[in-house]
């Protein structure tokens, strides 16, 4: 099956020729491989502060969470997966806002991946030390633990999970954030976002994980 993957996806990756860039034709190769296509849904969606249809001007935040009737109809909002019989991909959640959680959840488990959902630093270590994961999708601001401190945790336990980060921030004018970011050379999502690029994304972490390990 790696093989597979490789080939649908190395006309796109070579294009760009950069591990630490994520190529959109590489990432949309993986898909194929996989068996994903979407179907009667606009890609366009955002996920973070707003999002399309009738929820298109709630605000998604820590002050005006979605109350939960809301959380459990919004996954009618999200591209539809083709169900695919490999066995589907781990992936650890850290987001404390259970709104933005919820939503992430939803679509990300229609899109072929296991999501193990956590609200703190200290929960996502617990898991990566049960675990391994093939993406790990980290919001930076969370209580106890925030983002930069947990992966620095993660740095020192599990060292090879590190290309496996996909960052998520609000605060884009942050230095110590975007010179964390910078240090790291993480793979950053700033909300809001498509949830097309965050599709793309997880694609592109396993993309590279797999060439790592060839």
């Amino acid at each position: 099956m790696r093989f597979v993957y490789l080939l649908n996806v190395a006309a796109g990756f070579f294009c760009a020729g950069n591990l630490q860039f994520p190529p959109r034709a590489a990432a949309r190769g993986l898909l194929s491989a996989r068996g994903c296509r979407r179907s009667g849904v606009r890609e366009t969606r955002t996920i973070g502060m707003q999002f399309a249809s009738k929820y298109a001007m709630k605000t998604v935040d820590r002050a005006n969470p979605l109350p939960p009737e809301e959380c459990s109809a919004a996954p009618e909002l999200f591209p539809q997966a083709v169900p695919v019989s490999e066995p589907r991909q781990r992936l650890l959640l850290l987001e404390d806002d259970p709104g933005f959680q919820e939503l992430s959840k939803a679509f990300l488990e229609r899109n072929s991946f296991e999501v193990v959902p956590v609200v703190s630093g200290v929960e996502g270590v617990h898991q990566v030390l049960a675990g391994d994961f093939a993406v790990i999708l980290c919001d930076m601001m969370m209580p106890r633990v925030p983002g930069d401190t947990f992966y620095r945790a993660v740095e020192r336990m599990r060292p090879h999970l590190c290309n496996r980060f996909i960052f998520m921030t609000g605060y884009s004018d942050n230095p110590r954030i975007n010179g964390f970011f910078d240090s790291v050379k993480g793979i950053v999502l700033h909300k809001p976002f498509p949830l097309e690029e965050l599709l793309e994304l997880t694609a592109f972490v396993q993309i590279r994980s797999m060439l790592e390990a060839a």
